[in-house]
């Protein structure tokens, strides 16, 4: 997982040995590693706020609203939340979350609604 995310050098120099538990916490919460799902997550909403102009921290339209609750509930998780929860509901769950944030980013820039869309079938 780790070579396929192109992390395993990165890894190994942050965390030394490889344990599983540790590969999840990097390859989802750390801030400094370009591929992990809370920079990704993070810089999907500074990109906003770059388009918009909305200072960081506020919101003026759905998108920036639904992305910063997302980054706000992720940056106050940590992967002990993550097992306990159990990683394949988590991942489920972040997965349908991240989509709602693409949805309301496609509606709120471009006018398009994915239910919409999916009714005229």
């Amino acid at each position: 997982l780790l070579r396929a995310t192109g992390g395993l050098e990165a890894y190994r120099q942050r965390c030394g040995r490889i344990l599983p538990h540790r590969v999840a916490e990097f390859l989802v919460f750390d801030r400094q590693f370009a591929r992990s799902i809370l920079r990704c997550i993070n810089a999907a909403q500074a990109s906003l706020h770059e388009i918009t102009g909305t200072p960081a921290g506020t919101y003026r339209n759905p998108a920036e609203q639904r992305l910063g609750a997302l980054c706000a509930e992720m940056g106050f998780m940590d992967i002990d939340h993550v097992f306990r929860m159990g990683l394949h509901e988590f991942t489920d769950q972040l997965q349908c979350k991240i989509n709602r944030a693409s949805d309301t980013i496609a509606e709120t820039f471009f006018g398009y609604s994915f239910e919409a869309a999916g009714s005229a079938d």
